[in-house]
């Protein structure tokens, strides 16, 4: 079996509703582009043994994990104790890490708190991963026999940590062999449980991974298969296409609210009537327009 991931989320921002976790959806989807599947999503409390205990789980399902969160420079932040405290490693003080924090700061003619200084210790042997994006550096390090990378919450940090440190790093342990390709067709105007009288003689028997997610007025059709087959199943999509361009809406990471709004800008005003989606495309397009209209 190909390796899998855990992510785990540390925030009570997030337990309360105050913060939607976007973190893992992302994570998730720019591992699997690279041959791992996610196991598990896990979102914990900021309590030291709370955090310990959804490593031990994570640890159990998988083999590379993930944290996000709880590097901030606060009493509450308290994610490196509890990494620390699982791989049964000292923390230790990083200057190079103050060092970041004093330029982060000084590019606002600040000097930053003594509190601040907590970002700078890390377990022993964990390799510091610099945090372009703020003061929040992050690390990783192998323990238990599992490879763990500890990122910063804001899903911006995660981004810069990602493009510079981590990306080139998972890539390095994947296998090609293990990759696979996600398809995907959001469709209008049929039923889940039709749409599947459709797919399922046409999909069936060829060995992909089939899903079906309804947000209406939408029904998204997921199909799942290993790279290295994808010549061999061309016919198979070509033909599911054919099968549902009546009701065709999207394909694959198609954005037609960000589309449509590039469009429409261009105009002074705009109305809108939207019957067939009742309201729902109006509801996509609205932050789109604003944001191209800004």
């Amino acid at each position: 079996m190909p390796p899998s991931a855990a992510i785990i989320a540390v925030g009570s921002e997030l337990l309360s509703g105050q913060i939607i976790n976007r973190n893992a959806g992302t994570i998730s989807a720019r591992l699997f582009d690279v041959g791992f599947d996610t196991s598990v999503h896990l979102t914990v409390d900021d309590i030291e043994g709370d955090i310990v205990e959804a490593l031990v789980l994570a640890a159990s399902k998988s083999d590379l994990l993930f944290v996000t969160g709880g590097l901030g420079p606060t009493s509450d932040d308290l994610t490196r104790h509890a990494v620390a405290q699982w791989a049964k490693l000292k923390l230790v003080y990083h200057g190079d890490s103050w060092t970041h924090i004093e330029r982060q700061f000084g590019r606002l003619g600040l000097k930053p708190p003594e509190t601040n200084r907590q970002q700078c210790y890390f377990p022993r042997g964990a390799s510091v991963l610099v945090n372009q994006a703020g003061t929040a550096n992050a690390f990783s390090f192998t323990s238990h026999g599992k490879y763990v990378w500890v990122l910063p919450g804001p899903p911006r940090e995660i981004d810069v940590v990602w493009a510079d440190h981590v990306q080139a790093a998972v890539v390095a342990l994947s296998r090609p062999e293990d990759r696979k390709i996600l398809r995907m067709w959001r469709t209008v105007g049929k039923g889940e449980s039709h749409l599947a009288e459709i797919i399922e003689p046409i999909v069936t028997g060829h060995g992909m991974d089939i899903a079906y997610r309804a947000h209406p007025p939408y029904i998204e059709t997921k199909l799942r298969f290993p790279a290295t087959r994808a010549a061999e199943l061309k016919p198979v999509i070509e033909r599911l296409e054919g099968a549902l361009s009546k009701w065709l809406f999207e394909v694959d990471r198609e954005d037609t609210a960000k589309s449509l709004a590039k469009c429409l800008a261009t105009f002074g005003t705009v109305d809108i009537y939207d019957g067939v989606s009742q309201g729902h495309m109006l509801e996509m397009l609205s932050p789109e327009l604003r944001e191209q209209m800004k």
